[in-house]
């Protein structure tokens, strides 16, 4: 299994010391100038991307992640579902009160938990006993990143997971943060969706691709446009996750690179 390959392993060990300045510069933003520092990042990921993309077999890299274990999202038989991903710290911290709050303001809403690491036998049976929530995991792989690696794992790594889920399912999956808190009912917004392949916050205003979508709410159906819009941005993920030393927002330039595509897919602003 390929995993959190370490920066010397990646780069070579003379550059090493170059990575781990690097990771402590984009990691201290107020060290630079915004303007800056985007042109960074972007220049950062561009170069990256281009080393690693020719050298990694795709096909193994999906192969090599771990097995999902728990109530699986193909086997949901609900249309359409909430889903959040995090690891067994913020399951704990943040998962019982989103759900409290799907179940207060929209109980007909199924909601989908996904943790990086199983969650304790206590938090499960507190979850679990929701009629409306089910959960997943899987071993946690960031255990030996560094606290960026780890970041943009958590951040990045729901997203491949999203794309399997579409393809293994019949569901539609509206994608939020863990940290989220539902504050009206969502069946309204499910069915201005329903013909919709996917939903995403973008925000036209900013210049950095990084912060052109916003990933806190994706919205994705298991149509074939879906799926494959999702896909195609989590194979730009992926061997940045496992491979790269670090990539700054990911997950959101990865959405943003993606989402031009002349594929025809049916697309909804979020935000509108």
């Amino acid at each position: 299994m390929v995993v959190g390959i370490r920066s010397d392993q990646f780069i070579g060990r003379k550059y090493s010391r170059f990575v781990k300045c690097w990771e402590t510069l984009v990691g201290r933003k107020a060290l630079l100038p915004g303007r800056v520092r985007r042109v960074m990042h972007h220049f950062a990921y561009l170069a990256i991307d281009a080393y690693i993309r020719p050298r990694v077999e795709l096909t193994r890299l999906w192969q090599s992640l771990p097995a999902v274990q728990g109530s699986l999202p193909s086997a949901l038989t609900v249309g359409r579902a909430l889903l959040a991903f995090g690891d067994p710290v913020f399951l704990g911290r943040f998962g019982p009160a989103l759900v409290k709050s799907v179940a207060e303001k929209t109980p007909a809403t199924h909601i989908h938990l996904h943790a990086f690491g199983k969650p304790d036998e206590r938090l499960i049976k507190e979850l679990s006993a929701v009629q409306q929530v089910s959960l997943s995991w899987e071993p946690n792989t960031a255990s030996g990143m560094t606290a960026l690696q780890q970041r943009r794992f958590y951040q990045s790594m729901r997203f491949v997971r999203l794309a399997q889920f579409l393809e293994e399912g019949n569901t539609a999956f509206l994608a939020i943060d863990i940290d989220s808190i539902v504050c009206k009912n969502l069946e309204q917004t499910f069915e201005m969706l329903e013909k919709v392949d996917i939903g995403l916050i973008i925000r036209k205003e900013f210049a950095d691709p990084g912060k052109r979508i916003l990933a806190a709410a994706v919205f994705a159906a298991p149509t074939e446009k879906g799926k494959r819009f999702v896909r195609a941005a989590a194979d730009r993920m992926l061997p940045h996750i496992i491979m790269a030393p670090f990539t700054e927002k990911l997950d959101q330039r990865c959405f943003s690179l993606t989402w031009p595509d002349p594929i025809g897919w049916s697309g909804f602003n979020l935000s509108s």
